[in-house]
C-alpha cells in the first residue's frame, strides 16, 4: 500500500522572486573563482564593453553628484567593488575611495589596478 503523499510546504511570501539558495550559492562559488576575476574586465572591452562602461561611468558620476548635493563628500564605499572598475574614476574627484567585496579573488585584482 502506498503511503500519501505529503503537500509541499507552501512557498514563503517573503522568498518570493528570489533565487532559490543553491543557485545563488553556486553563482556566488563561481564568482569567487579566480579565474573568473583574471578574466572580468574583459567584459568591458570592445567596442560593445566599453560602450556599457562608459554608460556605467556616467550613472556612477551621477549617482556621485546627486550625494554631493546633500553636502560635503569626502570618500565613498562600493560595494560590490568587483575588480575595482571605478576606483581610478572616483579617486579622480578627489575622493576616499574603499572597495568592499566577497571574492577575495575581486579584491586582489582592485588592489593590484590602485594599491
Amino acid at each position: 500500500m502506498d503511503s500519501p503523499r505529503a503537500d509541499p510546504p507552501p512557498a514563503d511570501p517573503l522568498r518570493a522572486g528570489f533565487p532559490r539558495a543553491d543557485s545563488s550559492s553556486a553563482k556566488l562559488e563561481r564568482y569567487r573563482d579566480a579565474r573568473v576575476a583574471e578574466t572580468y574586465d574583459r567584459r568591458w572591452s570592445g567596442r560593445r564593453g566599453l560602450r556599457r562602461q562608459r554608460r556605467k561611468e556616467r550613472a556612477v558620476l551621477r549617482a556621485v553628484d546627486s550625494l554631493g548635493a546633500l553636502g560635503p563628500l569626502s570618500s565613498v564605499l562600493d560595494v560590490p567593488c568587483g575588480s575595482g572598475r571605478f576606483t581610478e574614476l572616483l579617486r579622480a574627484r578627489g575622493l576616499l575611495y574603499v572597495g568592499l567585496d566577497l571574492s577575495p579573488a575581486m579584491l586582489l585584482q582592485a588592489r593590484a589596478k590602485a594599491p
